[in-house]
């Protein structure tokens, strides 16, 4: 089995840090996802348990979750390697999209999460799925804060660009401050966590390199 690729999420409390890992064996690419630590296990699991809520959720809109195999000896998470263009990526080339949300609160439904295979769209990632009601409105601002895309536009695009979403700029905050609470939750409350140092740089207007 050859690995062709491996990301750790290392900046997250102990049970929630995972490896995702690309192979391939007799031309066939998997995507794997376990945890780095013993106690993480049970997040693994809920990983798989998400799929099961969700595998039927989306199909009337055409809108396929990504299958994923519990491992039960490795306690890990076995994927089949989806070949497709991000919905990020698309966005990135075409200005700006919009992103509906669903009943079960999954707010990992991003651009980056999101595979467009000719009709078909995959939810690839369905880490971060909660049993209670989170405000759509937050799932599509979440989806906005986390594409560079967006950060790219002038301050008339990304009223916009919210307003696809019903957000107007006002809220913007209340969301914001929501998913900064969500990466203290992820990472734990007082640790040192990377990710949320360059969250407090995030709502200042950034301009490509290239165009200087």
């Amino acid at each position: 089995r050859k690995v062709l690729y491996t990301k750790f999420s290392r900046e997250r409390r102990n049970e929630f840090q995972i490896m995702t890992r690309i192979t391939e064996e007799d031309g066939i690419r998997r995507v794997w996802k376990l945890s780095l630590q013993k106690e993480g296990e049970l997040h693994i699991r809920h990983m798989y348990e998400n799929y099961r809520k969700l595998e039927h959720l989306y199909a009337y809109a055409g809108v396929q979750i990504c299958p994923c195999e519990l491992d039960e000896e490795k306690c890990a998470l076995a994927f089949p390697f989806v070949e497709g263009e991000s919905l990020e990526t698309r966005i990135s080339r075409h200005g700006k999209e919009g992103l509906a949300a669903a009943e079960i609160s999954n707010i990992d439904m991003i651009p980056g999460n999101l595979l467009l295979d000719g009709e078909k769209v995959w939810v690839a990632d369905y880490e971060w799925v909660f049993p209670f009601a989170v405000p759509i409105a937050f799932i599509y601002a979440r989806s906005v804060f986390l594409q560079e895309a967006a950060s790219a536009l002038t301050k008339e695009e990304q009223e916009e660009l919210y307003a696809i979403g019903g957000i107007s700029m006002e809220e913007i905050p209340v969301y914001y401050h929501m998913e900064e609470c969500f990466q203290e939750f992820a990472a734990g409350k007082g640790e040192p966590n990377a990710l949320a140092t360059f969250y407090g740089k995030l709502h200042r207007h950034n301009y490509p390199i290239s165009i200087w």
